[in-house]
């Protein structure tokens, strides 16, 4: 998969812009406000129907427009496609896919793969294991294609189940849905757990290649006790007393990937720079089991990724991601971040021009 062109209109402090990119390394650079990092959330809005900076539609429209547009064409598996991304202040939004509207953002979204390393990303390793699952569903989104509606028949059915524990419902009341839960849940944790064993197949000879880090092993631990049975711990639930704000307990949406070094918690043994080392081999990894699956790169964001490494550090993330990632889209403060990239723009009070 590779971007070919973009066009950006009302997107934060950038009225309009044409960008043609070229394959391989494409370096963004310009100072920090200057509106870089906006043409990686234009790929993001594409891609994923999201900003991977923010969720508030609110804040991506520039001042007094009424509207944002992003429009992309690219190739997927041999095709030629075009996209286009429209998002109102009214919080309208449309997506069209070549010719026609389209609804889903899935429609998009696996023609257009992307995957986001950015200072946000960090807390996959430091924050809650939500960061840490959402990295799994990014993976298993992409690799089967039939985990995008398992996923969603899950979160109905615990949605649902949240709603009726919220009423005060009776575990009669609760039975249908708790049956609901349990016939998806079982298959999301399945494709989870053989997703995991993937990444930590791949994930050692990403390390060999990145100085620095302690030996790392990845643990998945489902959202019930390991010999418990989900059926019975749904029905004990439905039964006890409710207070505050009751929600369901146990499930996968509870599950936890856990990311040791050397044995121990790797958020308390590694160092900071250890930590944002870790999450750039695991993105490298999932680019190397991607890649497995789909037999093609997909475009990799990297966000202010010089302001993180060391010169050193740099160079071998630079290296594995231009290995491993068919496209590469990455912001820098300064001009010589990198060495020959293949395109290169400067970016200047929302102004976009190509230097190389």
């Amino acid at each position: 998969m590779e971007l070919r062109t973009l066009r950006l209109e009302q997107l934060r402090n950038i009225a309009a812009a044409d960008i043609e990119l070229g394959g391989g390394l494409n370096l963004i650079e310009g100072a920090n406000g200057a509106g870089k990092t906006s043409v990686l959330e234009a790929v993001s809005l594409i891609s994923n129907g999201v900003s991977f900076r923010t969720h508030r539609s609110q804040d991506l429209i520039a001042r007094e427009a009424a509207q944002l547009r992003v429009v992309a064409t690219f190739t997927s598996a041999g095709f030629a496609h075009r996209a286009g991304y429209e998002r109102g202040r009214d919080g309208s939004r449309s997506l069209r896919l070549d010719a026609s509207n389209v609804q889903r953002q899935s429609q998009i979204s696996r023609l257009m793969p992307t995957l986001v390393i950015a200072p946000e990303t960090f807390a996959v390793v430091a924050g809650g294991p939500g960061g840490r699952r959402r990295m799994l569903d990014w993976g298993l989104y992409h690799r089967d294609a039939g985990f995008h509606p398992l996923w969603s028949q899950y979160r109905r059915a615990l949605a649902q189940r949240n709603a009726l524990l919220r009423a005060r419902a009776s575990p009669a009341q609760l039975a249908p849905w708790s049956r609901e839960l349990l016939r998806w849940a079982m298959p999301l944790d399945a494709a989870r757990k053989s997703y995991v064993a993937e990444l930590a197949g791949a994930l050692p000879a990403v390390l060999e290649q990145l100085s620095g880090l302690p030996p790392i092993s990845l643990a998945y631990r489902q959202g019930w006790r390991e010999a418990g049975d989900l059926a019975d711990l749904l029905d004990a639930e439905a039964t006890q007393p409710r207070r505050g704000q009751p929600a369901t307990r146990y499930g996968p949406h509870v599950a936890e990937l856990e990311l040791l070094a050397d044995g121990a918690p790797a958020r308390e043994h590694l160092s900071r720079g250890q930590q944002k080392l870790l999450v750039y081999a695991l993105k490298l990894a999932q680019l190397e089991c991607f890649h497995r699956h789909r037999g093609q790169g997909c475009v990799v964001l990297c966000d202010d990724l010089p302001a993180e490494l060391d010169p050193q550090r740099l160079a071998q993330v630079v290296a594995l991601v231009r290995a491993c990632a068919g496209q590469v889209l990455m912001t820098s403060a300064t001009p010589d971040a990198v060495t020959s990239p293949d395109r290169m723009f400067h970016v200047e009070h929302g102004h976009i021009s190509q230097v190389i």
